[in-house]
């Protein structure tokens, strides 16, 4: 990841440690299912970051994404 090195705090917001900015889960939702991946950007760098998530809670997201978009 070089620069873009990324930290989970306990609030569970993801910062980016180069530059701090906290990065927001994109929207919309932008995943990648082979690997349970989500996409997180900087509004204000423009930086990009995929997020593994644990499987349970991929899933959840997935389906709640798919139910908005229906």
């Amino acid at each position: 990841m070089g620069y873009l090195e990324l930290a989970l705090q306990k609030e569970k917001s993801l910062l980016c440690k180069r530059l701090g900015h906290k990065f927001k889960m994109a929207s919309p939702i932008k995943t990648r299912k082979e690997n349970r991946q989500v996409l997180y950007q900087c509004k204000i760098c423009d930086q990009e970051a995929w997020l593994q998530w644990p499987e349970d809670s991929f899933n959840k997201l997935s389906e709640n994404a798919e139910k908005s978009i229906a």
